[in-house]
Formats: structure tokens, sequence, C-alpha cells
């Protein structure tokens, strides 16, 4: 007898788990991660093209500020250089002008110079000619005085010795006279005199020693140097009375006057 065999009990079937789902989270996971990384990447590409504009912006605006620079230096040394042109433009006026005023004062010195010399020259001339003339009015006063001696000595030969006698007389006189007047004779320092400067004068004297007229035979040329020749015979005033033996009412001393002294009676 074949022993009886039972059927096995049946054994339950489960449904196969599906791992598409997980592959999905993984891929959705790594999908993620990805676009994080490159979020990430475009965010530091971003930032780095930020830092690089902004880097860009930081030396743009270095080089304006140096190019600004350079042209205040540039405008400061053109500022300089034309206020030292204006400097050596007005150095240059200021020398012009002194040599101009140099010139100028050249040329009126010469001018004086040459007017100096004219009037000088003129001076002399006149001079001359005025000498010319009182030789010939002195020549003729003497010959008229020695006809007028001859006439009269011839008339009374008794007053002969006494006219002789008078006339050393007056002649001494005339020396003392012409002694005082030098006391007083004197050129003041404030201007240079010429050494030719020469007045002839004869001063006419009566008894009381006052001076009547003062006649210039010859005069120097020069005014003022005239007036201080009247000047000196006046201050000489009064001078000595006559002697005795002098029985004239006046006498007439005849002088040279120039730079040096009180020339000697002619």
């Amino acid at each position: 007898m074949e022993p009886e065999t039972t059927a096995p009990e049946p054994v339950e079937t489960k449904d196969p788990i599906s791992l598409a789902p997980e592959k999905r989270k993984i891929k959705k996971a790594q999908d993620t991660r990805l676009e994080e990384e490159k979020v990430k990447e475009r965010e530091q590409e971003e930032r780095k093209q930020e830092e690089q504009e902004l880097q860009k912006k930081i030396e743009e605006r270095k080089r304006e500020a140096e190019q600004r620079k350079q042209e205040e230096q540039e405008l400061q040394k053109k500022i300089e250089e034309r206020k030292r042109e204006a400097e050596r433009k007005e150095v240059q006026r200021r020398e012009d002008e002194r040599k101009k005023a140099l010139a100028q004062a050249r040329l009126d010195q010469i001018r004086a110079e040459n007017e100096a010399r004219e009037a000088a020259a003129e001076a002399r001339e006149l001079a001359a000619q005025a000498n010319a003339a009182n030789a010939a009015l002195a020549a003729a006063r003497a010959d008229a005085a020695r006809k007028a001696a001859s006439m009269q000595g011839a008339a009374t030969g008794t007053t002969t010795g006494r006219a002789a006698a008078s006339g050393i007389v007056a002649q001494t006189y005339g020396k003392t006279a012409a002694s005082r007047i030098n006391e007083f004779w004197q050129l003041p320092d404030t201007r240079s005199w010429d050494n030719s400067l020469a007045s002839n004068v004869v001063i006419t004297i009566n008894k009381k020693g006052e001076v009547v007229r003062i006649q210039f035979e010859r005069r120097s040329g020069d005014p003022q140097f005239d007036q201080l020749v009247e000047k000196a015979i006046n201050r000489a005033v009064p001078m000595p009375p006559f002697p005795a033996l002098m029985t004239e009412e006046t006498t007439e001393v005849p002088c040279n006057f120039n730079v040096r002294e009180l020339g000697k009676l002619r």
C-alpha cells in the first residue's frame, strides 16, 4: 500500500518590490544636487564677474584720478610758467625804463653842456667887445689926462711938485683901499668857478671914504661873479678918509678882481 501523500500547502506569493521609486528619488536628489551646484557655480560666476566689474571700475576711477592729478599738475606748471614769464617781462620793462631814463638824462646833460658852451662863448664875445670899448675909453681918458697935466704944468710950474706929491699919496691911498676891499672879497664854494673869470672895476671914492660910483671897465661874463664884486666893494665901505695931502674931492681906484684874489691896482 502506497503511502498517502498530502498536497503541499500553497505558498502565499507576494508582489515583487519595485525599485523605480527609489531610483527616481536618487535621481531627483542627484538632479537637485546638480541644480544646486549649477546655481552655486552661477552665483560664483556672477560674484566673480561683479568683482571683476568692481575692480574694473576701481581701476578706471584710479586712472581718472591719476589723469586729473596729471592735468592739475600740467595746469599748475602752466600757471607757474606764466607767472615766471610775467615776472621776466616786468624785470625787462623796468630795465628798459631805467635805460631810457639814463639815456634821457645823458641827452639832457649833453644839451645843457652845449647850451652852457654856447652861452659862455657868447659871453666871451660880448666881454671881448666890452673890453675893446673900455680899452678905447681908457686910452682916451689917459690921453686927455696927459694933455690936461701938460697944460696945467705949462700954466703954473709951481704946482708941479705939489701935484706929484699928491699923486704919490693918491696911489698909496688906492693901495690901502684895495687892501680893505680884499678883506671882503670871497667866492662861495657852493659852485665851481672858472679860473679865467676876471673883472676890471674903477671905484670912485670921496674924501669921507664913501663909494660914490662903481664902474665896470670889463665884466667877467658871469653875472653872479660881477654881483659878488659889487658886494665886496659895498661891504668895505666906509673906506679910510683921504690924507691931508689929498686935496681933491674924489679919487678913482682901479681894481682887478679874479677867482683867486683881488688884483693889484692898475
